[in-house]
């Protein structure tokens, strides 16, 4: 392998490995995530050391708490999901339009990534038809892509 050759890797590389650093940083500044409510409420010791279970009342109300805080998660994500895939796909896009196609493959690697770290913090919420959907239309896409770039 030459000089060039190992040089356009490692700037493909770095291109991928920043631009998805760079979207998800700039996600997390402009877009908080949301303060957690504490849902573990204290309690008593038995004579014995151990911790006495709670009360039905205490446990309705963590169970609340847990589920508020599972809904903020939840959209949260979502939303995050949202604009990973479509600074992702938009990254792909970009790529196949460049000229240097080590800068290109920096971009597509990126939007893969993008894509990839969207996917992988909303899968947990997603309805499975979704997933399925999703999985397949990313699949097309990528295939699209590979004829269209490496025609």
């Amino acid at each position: 392998m030459n000089l060039d050759k190992i040089k356009s890797i490692a700037l493909s590389t770095a291109i991928a490995i920043i631009l998805a650093l760079f979207v998800n940083v700039g996600v997390a500044t402009f877009y908080k995530e949301p303060k957690y409510d504490e849902c573990y409420y204290p309690r008593a010791l038995k004579a014995t050391g151990e911790y006495q279970e709670p009360t039905p009342e205490e446990a309705q109300k963590e169970k609340e708490c847990w589920d508020r805080n599972d809904a903020l998660r939840s959209f949260y994500n979502r939303n995050v999901f949202i604009v990973l895939v479509i600074t992702g796909t938009a990254s792909l896009l970009m790529g196949l339009f460049m000229g240097v196609s080590s800068v290109a493959s920096g971009f597509l690697f990126g939007g893969i990534l993008n894509l990839f770290i969207g996917i992988v913090r909303y899968w947990s919420d997603m309805d499975e038809y979704i997933r399925f959907i999703l999985l397949g239309v990313v699949l097309a896409l990528l295939i699209w892509i590979g004829y269209k770039k490496l025609r």
